[in-house]
């Protein structure tokens, strides 16, 4: 596992976080509050806080998200902000992951024969209440060894250059698509990492960006 992760001002509002629960279940997750610089890096911290502590006493993705979000909603009430978050679950020896999403970008996954996958799951933004209420979607997936996940924070996908274009799904589909399989998480890491900066060319960075990979070993 790799993670990378750079705010846009001194402080910032993007997350990551990892949990393994002992019993061969591992969590992590992106997350991204909406705003910038202190009132979006306050809110990081809660939200980081409340992950911290509720993870442990759930049992699946979509159950942290709904407790995360009614945890939120009275802070986020009085603020007007929430925070999209993308929670990703390995387990049976790692070879099937779960995924839950409230709002953030959905996951895209290398597998080892070249195909890549965009892992579909959907929700509404933590604090907002109504994902609580409603309930959230997760979805299983088998990976095989040599698979690779990656998470990112909108601020990868939102990330322009100097003539404004956007770096987008398909661009950063195709960055994926052309990671050398046999390298480590680092290695493909800092591989996007190329990509987007070759793309931004230099172009004033407007959103905290994160990025997470994880290879399957075993």
């Amino acid at each position: 596992m790799a993670c990378f992760s750079v705010a846009a001002r001194e402080v910032g509002g993007d997350f990551y976080a990892y949990h393994d629960f002992g019993d061969g279940r591992v969590s992590l997750t992106v997350g991204d509050v909406s705003g910038k610089g202190l009132p979006a890096a306050l809110l990081m911290s809660t939200s980081l806080t409340m992950f911290s502590t509720t993870i442990a006493n759930t049992t699946t993705p979509a159950e942290l998200l709904t407790y995360l979000d009614m945890g939120l909603a009275p802070y986020t009430r009085s603020t007007n902000q929430n925070c999209a978050l993308c929670v990703i679950q390995f387990k049976n020896a790692h070879q099937t992951l779960t995924v839950a999403n409230a709002g953030g970008v959905i996951p895209l996954v290398r597998h080892t024969n070249g195909a890549v996958e965009w892992l579909e799951a959907g929700g509404l933004p933590l604090g907002v209440g109504m994902g609580a209420r409603f309930g959230y979607q997760q979805c299983d997936y088998s990976l095989q060894r040599g698979d690779v996940v990656v998470l990112v924070s909108d601020g990868i996908i939102e990330a322009h250059n100097p003539t404004g274009d956007l770096f987008g799904f398909d661009r950063m589909q195709a960055a994926v698509a052309g990671f050398i399989l046999t390298t480590s998480a680092y290695a493909m890491l800092n591989q996007l990492r190329n990509v987007v900066n070759e793309f931004v060319d230099g172009a004033e960075q407007h959103d905290d960006m994160t990025i997470l990979v994880v290879r399957l070993t075993r």
